[in-house]
């Protein structure tokens, strides 16, 4: 590779941070979308609501590491790959927030002991 068509280690960087961020909001939603609550008719319509979630999110942990690594390496891309990144990033967050509410609305105090580690 030529000097001239080097990378700069911040756009790596960058890139990285993006995804690892991408990565632990997509393992925030996990956490709490294999608990199902519900019993019987309920419980399987979460259950199907939950892995449809599920499916989402990879589908867009993917797009979103394809876009980033296309944004890197491209010398000059367009507005698409941005916005996907972001597009992606949002509904990630947005699955990461419904699981974290989820959670807080159990009837036991299960959000006053709730840890990211747990």
């Amino acid at each position: 590779m030529a000097l001239s068509c080097a990378k700069k280690p911040t756009a790596l960087f960058s890139c990285l941070t993006y995804n690892l961020f991408n990565l632990a909001a997509l393992s925030l939603f996990f956490r709490e979308a294999l608990i199902i609550r519900g019993d019987g008719p309920v419980g399987f319509g979460e259950l199907i609501l939950k892995l449809l979630m599920s499916q989402i999110a990879l589908a867009l942990l993917a797009m979103g590491l394809i876009a980033s690594f296309k944004a890197y390496r491209a010398d000059k891309f367009g507005w698409r790959s941005i916005t996907a990144c972001v597009m992606a990033t949002s509904i990630l967050v947005g699955f990461s927030a419904i699981a974290v509410m989820e959670a807080c609305m159990d009837d036991r105090g299960h959000c006053r002991d709730w840890h990211w580690y747990s």
